[in-house]
């Protein structure tokens, strides 16, 4: 998953701010000159690095959630929603590529 470095409240309105990911997308990964798809090692890769963000996203512990009642309380699990080539990103970590899922609404 696309690291999260900061979020809060500002006018009562949610915010946060994420990673940057210097590889773009897998989307981007593809649009390379003389690149059209993936090799099967690169995308078998990418597909165990991305079901292992989800996994951690499906069970991480959200902080503050809001309430319908208004107040906030410890949640627990995010959903994707909308897991593409476009929203997968690749991030260089220790000379290594790594995919990260990102775009979690």
């Amino acid at each position: 998953m696309v690291g999260l470095k900061e979020f809060g409240y500002a006018d009562e309105t949610f915010f946060f701010t994420m990673e940057y990911c210097d590889g773009g997308s897998v989307v981007d990964l593809m649009a390379k000159p003389g690149v059209s798809t993936l090799r099967i090692g690169e995308g078998v890769v990418i597909i165990f690095q991305v079901l292992d963000s989800l996994t951690y996203t499906h069970n991480a512990e959200i902080p503050k959630v809001r309430l319908a009642d208004g107040s906030f309380a410890k949640g627990r699990g995010l959903i994707h929603r909308d897991l593409k080539s476009g929203n997968i990103f690749v991030a260089n970590v220790g000379g290594k590529q790594v995919a990260k899922s990102g775009d979690y609404k």
